[in-house]
């Protein structure tokens, strides 16, 4: 796969914008603190090659022949730890856009549109027309039931909160698993601040929409089906 910095790739021009792909890894300031860079680089050396991984198998999962645009931002991430974040776009190339799933293109040929029979239509005469039989009565719309303290919780939240809400619930029953602080993010459909992020997840704690397990991973008891998504 091409991964580039710039929006277009030499000697190819791209032919489909996929999307947005990220990915993200965590890691603990500690070289700077006993006089070792060399190993502060090489914890965020392997923390950005981790990064740009998941992005990469982001991006492949969507049929990519490349990302273009990347960039990537440090920020904190509560205590001494550091969130790295790659970005891109990922897009299908124009040599690669016939080997898309499903694709298929009509006939050029226009004598095609000829090919196709029309049956011969039949009138009968002399024959009465049956008189339109009366349109049933349309039934009384049903009264909408009053929504759930649930419903009114999560109708009340931030989308930033419905959105990390709705990660852990889908995600949590998927994988039959807690989750943990990366394991969101990384499912997130979106990217958010880290701070708001914090303040967010303990928000649906003290809501009780989200639980946190004594191994600091969360889970909801919440079902689907019990929201109006």
């Amino acid at each position: 796969m091409i991964l580039t910095t710039t929006e277009r790739v030499e000697n190819n021009e791209v032919e489909i914008y996929l999307g947005l792909v990220t990915g993200t890894d965590v890691y603990r300031i500690e070289g700077s603190m006993d006089g070792s860079p060399s190993n502060q680089e090489n914890l965020f050396g392997n923390a950005l090659r981790g990064a740009m991984e998941r992005m990469k198998q982001k991006a492949s999962l969507m049929g990519a022949g490349a990302v273009i645009g990347i960039e990537q931002s440090i920020t904190p991430f509560g205590g001494d730890n550091m969130l790295v974040t790659i970005t891109g776009t990922a897009v299908k190339l124009a040599k690669d856009a016939g080997k898309l799933d499903g694709e298929q293109s009509m006939p050029q040929d226009p004598s095609f549109i000829d090919a196709v029979p029309i049956p011969d239509a039949k009138v009968v005469m002399g024959a009465p027309e049956e008189p339109a039989a009366p349109a049933a009565p349309e039934p009384e719309p049903e009264e909408a039931a009053a929504p759930s303290e649930l419903q009114m919780k999560f109708d009340q939240i931030s989308d930033i909160e419905k959105s990390i809400l709705k990660t852990i619930i889908k995600t949590t029953k998927k994988i039959n698993n807690d989750m943990s602080l990366l394991a969101i993010i990384e499912h997130m459909p979106v990217m958010v601040d880290s701070k708001e992020f914090t303040a967010s997840l303990n928000h649906l704690q003290e809501l009780e929409l989200v639980t946190k397990s004594v191994t600091g991973k969360y889970n909801s008891d919440i079902e689907e089906s019990d929201l109006t998504f």
